[in-house]
C-alpha cells in the first residue's frame, strides 16, 4: 500500500502505511497527528518572531528614552549656563534680586582683560564694609560709622535698590563699585580702589567695565564727589564726566 502524502504550509508529510492487522509501523504519524505537529511548529516560529520584534522595538525604545533622558541635562545646562556666566546687565535687570538674595552662594565671574568681575553678594557685606570705611578714611569724609555699622548699612542697600560689583586680580578683591539705577539714571555712589592697588589704571578699567559691560547706554551717569578730594575730582573728569553742581552748605555751629 502507497503512503498517503499531506501537504500544509508548504510542508509535505508522508503518512505512514498500515499493516494488515491495522496496527501502525514503527513510529509514524497519522494525519491529523502531523497536521497538529505542523501548526503547532509554525505557531511556536510566529509566536517566536513576534517576540523578537517585540522586544526589539522595546529596545529602540528604551534606548531613545536613555538617550533623551540622558540629554535632557546637557540642554538645560547649555540653555542656563549661557547667561548666567556672561552676567550680562539685561539679565540683572530683570531680576534684579536673583543675584543677592535668591543665589547668595553662587558666584559667577566675567573676565574682562587680567580683571575679573562679579556682582556682589550678601556674603560680601563684611568685606564692602571695611573697604567701605578706608574709602570715607582716604577721602576725608566725616561719616563716623563702624565697620559693623556700615556693614549693616551695606545689607540694606544690597537688599533694596543698590548693587554692587566686585573687581578681582592676581586672586585678590581690587576694587568695588556701588551703584543705584534709576529709570533715567545711575548713580554711582562709591567706587574704591585698595590702597596697595592703585595707579595701575584699576580704577579707570572699573568704570569702563561698568559703562560697557554692567550699565545701559541710555541713561544719564552721575557721581558726587567731595570737593575738597582733588585727586577724586580729577579722575571723574578724566573719564569722561562733567561738572553739573555744586552742594554749598552752613554747618551747625
Amino acid at each position: 500500500m502507497k503512503p498517503t502524502v499531506i501537504r500544509l504550509l508548504g510542508a509535505t508529510l508522508p503518512s505512514a502505511p498500515n499493516t494488515d492487522d491495522g496496527t501502525m509501523l514503527g513510529d509514524a504519524i497519522s494525519p491529523p497527528a502531523a497536521v497538529a505537529v505542523v501548526v503547532r511548529k509554525e505557531r511556536r516560529v510566529l509566536q517566536f518572531l513576534i517576540f523578537i520584534r517585540f522586544n526589539f522595538a522595546n529596545a529602540i525604545l528604551l534606548w531613545i528614552a536613555a538617550a533623551s533622558f540622558a540629554f535632557i541635562p546637557l540642554l538645560f545646562a547649555s540653555v542656563w549656563h549661557r547667561p548666567f556666566c556672561r552676567l550680562r546687565c539685561a539679565v540683572a535687570r530683570q531680576d534684579k534680586d536673583f543675584f543677592c538674595r535668591r543665589s547668595e552662594a553662587m558666584i559667577f565671574w566675567q573676565q574682562v582683560g587680567p580683571m575679573k568681575y562679579r556682582f556682589a553678594t550678601m556674603d560680601d557685606c563684611a568685606l564692602l564694609a571695611q573697604l567701605n570705611h578706608q574709602l570715607i578714611q582716604d577721602e576725608g569724609h566725616r561719616n563716623r560709622m563702624t565697620v559693623p555699622e556700615l556693614e549693616k548699612r551695606m545689607r540694606a542697600w544690597l537688599g533694596g535698590e543698590y548693587r554692587a560689583v566686585v573687581y578681582e586680580e592676581d586672586g585678590g578683591v581690587v576694587a568695588y563699585a556701588l551703584f543705584r539705577e534709576q529709570p533715567d539714571e545711575i548713580y554711582l555712589r562709591q567706587l574704591f580702589v585698595v590702597r596697595d592697588r592703585r595707579s595701575q589704571g584699576i580704577g579707570r578699567r572699573a568704570v569702563e567695565v561698568l559703562r560697557s559691560q554692567v550699565w545701559p547706554k541710555t541713561k544719564r551717569l552721575t557721581v558726587e564727589v567731595l570737593v575738597s578730594n582733588q585727586r577724586a575730582v580729577a579722575f571723574w573728569r578724566s573719564v569722561g564726566y562733567k561738572d553739573y553742581c555744586l552742594a554749598l552748605e552752613i554747618p551747625p555751629a
